[in-house]
């Protein structure tokens, strides 16, 4: 078996993305970016000592 490490970016979907929304209106009070219209955050996860259908699996399960 071949246990490289993987790498997967989630991000929220957009009504679950709170945290993303409050950064974006505190850059705009504080940093008065008024013309910033979306912020996005990614969360990275690697994983390793797993195989690739686990992975799989894992990513429509796990990190959905």
């Amino acid at each position: 078996m071949n246990f490289d490490v993987k790498r997967v970016f989630v991000e929220k979907k957009q009504g679950f993305n709170t945290e993303a929304v409050n950064l974006m209106n505190n850059f705009k009070e504080n940093l008065k970016l008024n013309k910033l219209s979306n912020v996005r955050i990614l969360n990275r996860y690697d994983v390793s000592h797993i195989g690739s259908e686990d992975f799989e699996k894992a990513v429509t399960t796990v990190f959905s």
